[in-house]
Formats: C-alpha cells, structure tokens, sequence
C-alpha cells in the first residue's frame, strides 16, 4: 500500500488541529523557496512544519531554512507522517514540564569536606 500524500496528511492533520484549538495556515513565502509547510499558533506559542510523507527526506533548502528559524529563535520541526505530526504538535502545545521541589533526607547529603 502506498503511503499518502503529503496533502492528505495535511488536510488529516488540520481537521485534528480545529479540534484541539490550533490555528494552522499553509505558509508559503512566494520570494522564498523551502519555506516549512505549516504555520501553527496556540495560547501564543508559535511552530512551523515541515511536513513529509513516510519514505521522504527534507531538502538541504528545507534543512537550510528550518535551521534560519532556529537562528531567529523560532521553533521549527519536520514530521514524517500524520502520527509523528500529531506527537509534535501535542507536545509542543499541551505538555509543560514544571519544576517540583523535592526534599532530600539529610541522611543522603554528604559532605563535600569528606571528599578532598
């Protein structure tokens, strides 16, 4: 069996977007070529898409231009496939990793003095 397309993935990925709140736009840059497929806005939080069907690679442009992003402080990914863009998306957007303090029992401690 074939794999999709890259605009069927596409359309797949942005009904699931309009379910979860994402607003997505086709980016193109008509001046520009290699630009990423996919802008992606959230609570604020920005990401661009490169996206490719499964067997597919990016082109030194496409790797060029993600890495300007990088550069600009932007945050830019490639996925292969709907589920690898899903899996991007939802950990870019929903997961938050917060610091929790722990306490440590002194009985763990050690004293730096003891290893001189």
């Amino acid at each position: 069996m074939k794999p999709p397309t890259e605009s069927k993935i596409e359309a797949k990925l942005v009904r699931w977007c309009r379910q979860q709140c994402i607003y997505t736009r086709k980016f193109v840059s008509p001046a520009t070529k290699g630009v990423p497929d996919r802008i992606f806005i959230r609570n604020g939080k920005v990401l661009f898409m490169e996206l490719k069907r499964p067997g597919n690679k990016t082109t030194a442009l496409q790797d060029y231009e993600i890495a300007q992003l990088h550069k600009a402080g932007a945050s830019a990914v490639v996925a292969t496939g709907y589920e690898e863009a899903v899996l991007k998306l939802t950990g870019f957007f929903f997961v938050t990793f917060t610091a929790v303090p722990v306490e440590i029992p002194s009985s763990v401690l050690i004293d730096p003095t003891s290893l001189i």
